[in-house]
């Protein structure tokens, strides 16, 4: 006879700080006594999911959080050279789209990557203590992608840090992680929301949770914007289809959140616990009837037919 267990995933993707997002809505999850049996992360995703598979600790994670704003500089100020593009002005504008350019040109002609390893590994030793996978209380997957090849991968065993910092290492940002023979870069190339992956895990009842931007309307005045444009439209309807394969869906409203924004982690806590809530009565209402419906498979194992 089947079982009639379900066995609840999260799939949580990448967003750089929006991932932060992530933090709210297990928050509430647990609050309301949904089991959390699994857990697959991309990027951001793969921090707090490893964090939370490997402590169960929800605000001890959150309490590390909010000190990021202070441990990562260095990303935050990309974040305030965004941040000048909000001035509508045409000629700040073209201001802050040269002094934007200049400056990434000259750090990428230099560099392969704009922030190296050891300023960001510290940070990651601090939440996963050098744990390996079996130290795990749930079962956890980082995804990451092989940049020769474009396959995607799902790091369930080894060392914690270098899965986790491969799941979350953004081509051209930060360094590419080598293991065996393949260059890892961010999982979000691939799969911004990890539903797969959670379901190889075991998942049979998948609450994703999206924290991509999307796609944004721009002035194509060169080359380069309808190049960036394709590239999100291109990405956002992989993510479509991806989180069409989950039970649920959890959306924060953060779009308006850059990536490098640290320091709007209470805002994107905040905003997946709302988020979460405003979702329960969905979740509740799935899980009941999937409950139901692995209990009458137990004594119904297959269609009748005619």
């Amino acid at each position: 006879m089947k079982s009639s267990k379900i066995k609840v995933g999260l799939a949580l993707g990448g967003g750089g700080a929006r991932g932060l997002a992530h933090i709210g809505v297990v928050k509430v999850l647990i609050q309301a006594g949904i089991p959390i049996h699994c857990i697959a992360g991309t990027s951001m995703g793969a921090i707090v999911g490893g964090a939370f598979a490997l402590s169960g600790d929800i605000n001890s994670i959150e309490r590390r959080a909010r000190e990021l704003p202070q441990k990562v500089p260095e990303i935050e100020q990309l974040s305030s050279l965004k941040s000048l593009s909000k001035d509508q002005r045409p000629a700040v504008k073209r201001l802050f789209g040269f002094i934007k350019e200049i400056y990434l040109l000259n750090m990428g002609m230099r560099k392969k990557w704009l922030i190296d390893c050891k300023d960001v590994l510290p940070l990651l030793e601090e939440v996963l203590n050098s744990k390996s996978f079996t130290d795990l209380k749930l079962p956890f997957a980082a995804v990451a992608t092989d940049l020769q090849t474009g396959e995607e991968l799902v790091l369930t065993d080894g060392p914690l840090m270098p899965a986790v910092f491969a799941s979350m290492a953004i081509p051209g940002i930060f360094e590419p992680v080598v293991k065996d023979d393949r260059l890892l870069v961010d999982g979000g190339v691939t799969s911004l929301v990890p539903v797969d992956a959670v379901k190889q895990l075991g998942a049979n009842f998948v609450i994703a949770v999206n924290v991509e931007a999307g796609v944004f309307r721009r002035d194509f005045q060169r080359g380069i914007d309808i190049l960036f444009q394709v590239d999100d439209i291109r990405g956002s309807e992989l993510n479509r289809l991806k989180l069409a394969q989950a039970d649920v869906v959890i959306t924060p409203e953060i779009r308006h959140i850059n990536w490098a924004q640290f320091s709007k982690v209470q805002e994107c806590i905040h905003r997946g616990e709302e988020a979460a809530r405003q979702k329960l009565p969905e979740i509740q209402e799935k899980l009941a009837a999937k409950r139901r419906k692995l209990f009458w498979k137990r004594f119904i194992p297959f269609r009748m037919t005619a």
